[in-house]
């Protein structure tokens, strides 16, 4: 029987999972599962080298903060293969690998013991002195800018993920409209480009934020990561292209993206973020690269 780690995070997302209802589910389909709440007890991290399967309850935070620890482990440790229980907002990581959203807790726990193991990728930001790690994405500008406006505002009033999610898309488009362009230049692989954008995201996986799929040809297990830049002549299309994901319409960004394995790259923008932690942006050259077959998640 294996021993499975469940990392929960209790406020994620709109319904409320209680620990006897996960624990229930997990262990009718035979697993042996010790449960943490991951935002309110620690412990978890002592017991992640000894577990032979994790589950990631929770939304897109909830998952890298688990990789993150993984990272800090010994490099075998990388490849315990987990699953994702998709209770956040946005939930874009899961949407990454093809999930089945659609499907109760119970089916999804079902059905681990017939789905594979998907390699994933995923990138590594380095600066002077220090590294991070993204799933989704990291960048400049529009985003980041995002983030910092989000965290600055109470969204209690708001009934449930997709009311958050319209939101931040309506939060963004604003910023759109008003943000200003920055000078940028990249070098990926051994390409260069340059000029002025009010958005430049690094990408893993398709989608980053409120579900804004900027990158829709990603894929986690290339081996590549895709650089999107929103020029400044492009505002226009892309906040019509807000405007539709506001009504509803599932559509996805149809810019031009550029592929490549590790790339170097300077931008005057005030803002910059690593998946969803924004910071100041240094001005200084940052390199990035993919790691490629890190991760092992069951789908």
């Amino acid at each position: 029987m294996k021993k499975t780690l469940l990392l929960h995070n209790q406020d994620a997302g709109d319904d409320d999972y209680f620990k006897s209802e996960l624990m229930h589910a997990i262990e009718k389909e035979g697993f042996s599962c010790t449960y943490f709440p991951i935002k309110h007890d620690d412990r978890w991290k002592e017991e992640i080298d000894q577990a032979d399967f994790i589950i990631a309850a929770g939304g897109d935070g909830t998952i890298r903060r688990v990789v993150k620890e993984l990272m800090k482990k010994e490099k075998q440790n990388q490849h315990i293969p987990f699953a994702i229980l998709p209770l956040g907002t946005a939930n874009n990581l899961s949407k990454s690998l093809n999930p089945k959203l659609g499907l109760s807790v119970e089916d999804h726990i079902k059905s681990w013991k017939t789905s594979d193991a998907k390699r994933f990728d995923f990138g590594a930001v380095y600066d002077k002195e220090t590294v991070d790690y993204f799933l989704e994405g990291a960048g400049y500008g529009l985003f980041a800018q995002l983030i910092n406006k989000m965290d600055s505002i109470s969204t209690e009033h708001l009934e449930d993920a997709d009311d958050k999610l319209r939101f931040a898309r309506e939060e963004l488009l604003k910023l759109v409209l008003s943000a200003e362009a920055s000078p940028y230049y990249i070098k990926a692989d051994k390409r260069i480009y340059n000029g002025n954008a009010l958005l430049i995201e690094i990408m893993n996986i398709p989608s980053i934020g409120p579900n804004l799929v900027l990158s829709p040809d990603a894929q986690t297990d290339d081996g590549m990561l895709d650089i999107v830049c929103i020029q400044e002549e492009q505002r226009d299309e892309f906040a019509a292209y807000i405007k539709r994901l506001i009504n509803d319409e599932d559509i996805s960004w149809r810019g031009h993206s550029i592929k490549a394995r590790r790339c170097r790259l300077v931008c005057q923008s005030r803002f910059m973020h690593v998946d969803d932690e924004a910071s100041t942006n240094s001005k200084e050259e940052l390199r990035i690269e993919v790691m490629d077959n890190a991760l092992k998640i069951i789908r």
